[in-house]
Formats: structure tokens, sequence, C-alpha cells
């Protein structure tokens, strides 16, 4: 009877290390032979905006490494938690990689009652890209304001009646605007959007009096004579408005709201195919196009590993919830 034991007791070991074996053979070759057909880029937001050129630059450039299709898959709404809820719910295998950001991973699990998706639901791959926010007034506000000190004085006659801008609740503009509001003592109306795209176009159009946009949108603004830059929300001026003073510079040292973006997989994703994903990208991020595409935005090329990027995570979650919390920013 012993010896009948420790045959079968050998046989289940035996056997156990075999399947062992051939699933570690088995996640290799799918990692080797990734990707063999067409992968989905989930961008989280409209055509247009910063988000989604990113994600075409990421795509085409992917495409050319892999000789396969990466298809840009906008789906917009509810802040980013649409596209991130729909990226979380697909097979972990590679084959659907979703743009993240500070909004669909990090603020929006604070400000939502109710995320469809849960804060681990994605594994980290690579920071690609952040931007800094410029404070930007449009022409509904009096030619006579063109500082911040400047704005912050005719604020305070005026309110809850200066509206701003956003492309949603939680977004970094909108947490941006909350702290420099707080931190100069005035009452602004939040008035969200749909998207970075539909934000630029009321505020150009003078329907909404300002916003903290991306490097782009204040260009264009400027040249076209609809928008009047005031601060930087970034830690550093920029190449492009080198007079243009940071928020810490104009005396609001808390206001620093830039936004970040990255590549991120359905949790429970083989290794594998992550690392893959990770070497492959890094070469894009290091590519002329890539950089040439960053510059015009104004946008800083990251990349680092995923460690990195959990990391980065972490440390938003931990400023953020604070800010949040003591604001009582909710949204339904």
């Amino acid at each position: 009877m012993m010896f009948q034991f420790e045959r079968t007791r050998g046989a289940w070991i035996l056997g156990v290390a075999t399947a062992a074996v051939l699933s570690l053979a088995s996640t290799s070759l799918l990692a080797q032979q990734y990707p063999n057909r067409s992968v989905r880029l989930v961008v989280t937001f409209p055509p247009g905006g910063f988000t989604d050129t990113l994600g075409r630059v990421v795509a085409g450039q992917l495409a050319k490494i892999w000789n396969q299709n990466v298809i840009v898959d906008n789906r917009p709404g509810a802040s980013g938690m649409i596209g991130a809820d729909f990226a979380a719910k697909s097979a972990p295998d590679g084959y659907t990689i979703l743009i993240g950001t500070n909004t669909t991973n990090v603020s929006n699990h604070m400000i939502y009652p109710k995320v469809p998706y849960g804060r681990d639901a994605f594994a980290p791959v690579l920071l690609l890209a952040s931007i800094s926010n410029i404070l930007v007034v449009s022409n509904s506000i009096p030619p006579s304001v063109n500082s911040i000190a400047e704005l912050v004085a005719y604020a305070k006659t005026r309110p809850g009646k200066i509206t701003y801008a956003t492309p949603g609740h939680g977004l970094s503009g909108h947490l941006g605007m909350v702290l420099f509001s707080d931190e100069a003592g005035i009452d602004l109306v939040h008035v969200p959007f749909r998207g970075g795209a539909l934000q630029d176009q009321a505020l150009i159009a003078g329907e909404v009096n300002l916003s903290l946009v991306g490097l782009q949108t204040a260009v264009a603004g400027v040249k076209s004579g609809k928008l009047r830059p005031l601060a930087n929300a970034g830690s550093r001026r920029l190449e492009q408005f080198p007079d243009l003073p940071t928020f810490a510079e104009a005396g609001y040292r808390n206001v620093e709201a830039g936004a970040w973006f990255g590549l991120m997989v359905p949790a429970g994703t083989p290794q594998e195919i992550i690392d893959k994903i990770h070497r492959d990208a890094a070469v894009v991020l290091n590519s002329p196009e890539f950089k040439e595409r960053m510059t015009l935005f104004g946008a800083t090329t990251l990349g680092g590993t995923p460690e990195d990027f959990t990391a980065l995570i972490r440390r938003d979650r931990e400023r953020w919830e604070s800010v949040i919390k003591r604001h009582g920013i909710r949204a339904d």
C-alpha cells in the first residue's frame, strides 16, 4: 500500500511539474508570436485632443515595428471611464491596450461614487509623456486683465460669475483650478465638457471665461488673438512662452497640475507580453517622429520601467486624495 501511495504521489508531482513546464513553454511561445493579429489601442477621449494625437503617433509607430495593424479606438465619456472599463474587461492577452491617464487611473476612483473597473484592473506598462497646463482667459474677460494678480482682483469683485472650462470632472485641469481658486480665495464656476476639443471650442468662442489648457491650444489661441495666457501650471517655464510665469512664481506655490499618459494592459496579461510591449514602445519613445510631436505639444517624454509607472500612480493617489477629500469634489 505504501509503495502504491508513493507511486501515486510521484505521478501527481510529475504531472504538476509537467503542467507547469508546458504552461511556461506555452506562455513563452505566445510572447514570441505576439502580435500575430491586429491590436486595439483604446483612447478614452474624443478625436482632436492630445490623448488622441498621442495614441495615433504610438499606434502608427508600433504598427511598423509589429507589422500588424494597431487600431486607435476612441471611446470617450464619463471622464474616460467608458473606454477604461471596456479595456479592463477585455481579454488579458495584449491585444487590447489602454492609454491610461491620471484621470482614468487615479482621480476617477476618488470623485465618482461607483467606478466600473477596480483600482488594480490594469498592469502599467510604460509611461509615455506628461504635459503642463496653461491658464488662459478668453476675450470674454476684459483686455485689462493680463496677469494672475489682475485676474484674482477681477474675480473677487464677481464671486460665482467667472466660469472655467474643463474636459471633464477630476481631470488635471479641473483639479488645478480647484487648487488655484482655493489658494487665491476666489469663487469660480466649473463648466465640464466631454473632452478637450469641445472645451477649446467653447473657450475660443468666449462662451466660458478661462481654462487650464495644453500648449497647442494656448499657442493657437494666442496667435488667433482669442486667448491670453496668464500662468503655467507646470514646474518650469516653457520654451514657447519664456516670459510666462509659473503659478509658483506668481505666488501660488501649491498650484501645479499636469497630466501624464501611459500604456496599460488588463491585469493578468502574461509578463512576457508586457515586456514585449514595453520594449517596443520604448523604441517608439526614442524615435524622431515621437519626440517631434511631443515638442509641438510642449510635452515631456517619460519612459522608465513598469515599476516606475506603478510608483507614480501610488504617489498621485496619495497627493490628490487629500485635495479631493478636503474640497469635497464629487461627480454623479
